[in-house]
């Protein structure tokens, strides 16, 4: 169980994370008070995606 754990525990913990996500938005009417938290979490992603796409192909080039 513990190497089961080890291995798969992100995963377990992120479907729970969606599924406990999409709960409440469907049931929660007052869930767009939570709405900027969102728009923050997306925008901040793409702050850190785009530089680390950029970066990574970047590097592959100066690798050939």
């Amino acid at each position: 169980m513990k190497n089961f754990l080890k291995n798969y525990g992100f995963l377990i913990f992120m479907l729970i994370g969606i599924a406990a996500g999409c709960i409440t938005g469907a049931f929660w009417p007052g869930a767009t008070v939570l709405e900027p938290l969102g728009t923050l979490f997306i925008n901040m992603m793409f702050c850190i995606v785009v530089p680390m796409v950029f970066c990574s192909i970047a590097s592959a080039i100066a690798n050939m």
